[in-house]
């Protein structure tokens, strides 16, 4: 593709086992115009770019394929109302990118114990990412990003997930918020938002999701653990029917704010040297094993007008 296309009829590439369209040039608009393209799943990508800017692929549907849109070392980029569906490794790959729009993407997946790990939009090595209005359904990863900074993860909905609906590793200025994270059962779903080795002087907020049916609501970690400033934001989420709702391991100078955590087996709760966090105004009921907990490792935090039933009995937990 070396100037603006607009599809005049589906595009069949299912006895090829090549790329569907190849990006040769910068600042190209590529409307599939309602139309299809379809491919096998052994052909490595529909819409694959390396090196050029100023890209916009638009309206229209994507079937099969290794990956549906790969994107690589390209900055301006615009990928916007299109349906993706049968990739069995990516429906959208953004590698070493800048200034990436991902708006109103439908992709359905269908993970099997097995396959290989499928996932909606991966984000790798890249800079000032959005990605709103995206509904994935059937992912082994709803969302993952890599090595990346300044994304936003908003508006979206990541259902039937069968291991991590937004995955944030290494990742610095992250917002995850706004968001509708379902797993395939919380002995199935490892974790409906997780954060792994933030690195210190990171900013990561997750706020005002809704996340059910995981092993984990919120589960961040860094290893090793105690490194300084991690400012991590856990604020006003709502999390049911999980094993542990909010788990902070190692984390330092973090806060966990106005959460509803109801009927899940654990609430919140603190392990490996988590210290110097605030946990506060939460609404913790209804969990079976306790509401909120620390390990003997996690001190001192501020624990303050917390709603809670049950604690493991430390004194520095109010549960009033």
């Amino acid at each position: 593709v070396l100037e603006n296309i607009e599809l005049e009829t589906n595009l069949d590439c299912r006895d090829s086992n090549l790329v569907g369209l190849k990006i040769g040039a910068d600042n190209v608009i590529i409307d599939l115009n309602g139309y299809t393209i379809a491919g096998n799943e052994v052909a490595p990508a529909a819409i694959f770019g390396t090196g050029y800017s100023g890209i916009k692929i638009e309206n229209g549907a994507i079937y099969g394929f290794q990956t549906g849109v790969y994107l690589r070392n390209a900055r301006d980029i615009s990928i916007e109302h299109i349906v993706l569906g049968h990739q069995p490794n990516d429906a959208i790959a953004i590698a070493q990118c800048r200034d990436v729009r991902i708006e109103d993407i439908q992709i359905s997946q269908r993970y099997e114990a097995g396959d290989q790990e499928s996932t909606g939009v991966i984000i790798f090595e890249a800079e000032d990412v959005k990605v709103e209005k995206v509904t994935a359904e059937g992912s082994f990863y709803g969302l993952k990003s890599e090595g990346s900074r300044s994304i936003t993860v908003k508006d979206n909905s990541f259902n039937r997930i069968a291991h991590v609906g937004v995955r944030v590793v290494n990742t610095h200025d992250a917002l995850v918020e706004n968001n509708r994270v379902a797993g395939t059962g919380m002995f199935d779903c490892y974790s409906a938002v997780d954060v792994v080795d933030p690195g210190p002087s990171t900013r990561i907020k997750i706020q005002d999701n809704v996340l059910t049916e995981c092993s984990h609501g919120v589960f961040a970690v860094d290893n090793p653990p105690g490194s300084p400033t991690k400012r991590i934001s856990i604020r006003n989420n709502r999390i049911r029917m999980t094993i542990d709702a909010i788990v902070l391991m190692g984390l330092q100078d973090s806060e966990v704010v106005a959460n509803r955590v109801h009927f899940n087996g654990a609430g919140i709760s603190l392990w490996g040297y988590a210290t110097n966090n605030r946990i506060i105004g939460n609404f913790a009921t209804g969990n079976v094993s306790f509401d909120l907990f620390h390990d003997e490792t996690s001190a001192p935090n501020t624990w303050m007008n917390n709603t809670c039933v049950l604690t493991n009995g430390m004194e520095d937990i109010d549960c009033p």
